[in-house]
């Protein structure tokens, strides 16, 4: 029954993978067919995209430099908090409880007692940072969890 199970599993993956693959093909051929008609508009689309990703971008990290923190995505398994120290950025990692996957994304903050393994910058801040970090990772995607 477990082996049913995963393999009805990996056949649902399997499902979502061929439509993305579908989209994509029916996304190509409609740019394909829009560059052949309109050039002038496939092309000046596609610049104010680039520049749309890169000025988000720059503006992120223009907003991080000026606070001087951030909370960024670390691994597929966590997240880090991190501050800019002496021109480095350094921080610590909490992890992810759940499936990465699917919202809503569980992190442990962690208890007040496992603090004291944290450096010593952090240590006596950790109000702070727990206020930073839920103000960037917020309901209803992301559930914060203090003593797990």
């Amino acid at each position: 029954m477990k082996h049913l199970k995963r393999k009805l599993s990996e056949l649902w993956d399997l499902r979502f993978v061929i439509a993305g693959l579908l989209a994509l093909a029916l996304l190509v051929s409609l740019l394909i067919e829009a560059w052949t008609r309109y050039p002038r508009y496939v092309q000046a689309s596609a610049a104010l995209f680039v520049l749309f990703v890169f000025g988000s971008a720059w503006l992120r990290g223009r907003r991080n430099e000026r606070r001087g923190w951030r909370v960024t995505c670390a691994s597929p398994v966590g997240w880090a908090y991190e501050e800019k120290r002496d021109g480095v950025w350094e921080g610590i990692t909490f992890p992810e409880l759940g499936d990465f996957r699917e919202p809503p994304h569980v992190i442990d903050l962690g208890a007040a007692s496992k603090w004291e393994a944290h450096p010593a910058w952090m240590r006596d801040r950790r109000d702070e940072i727990i206020t930073r970090v839920r103000s960037e990772l917020k309901r209803p995607q992301f559930v914060l969890r203090e003593n797990a």
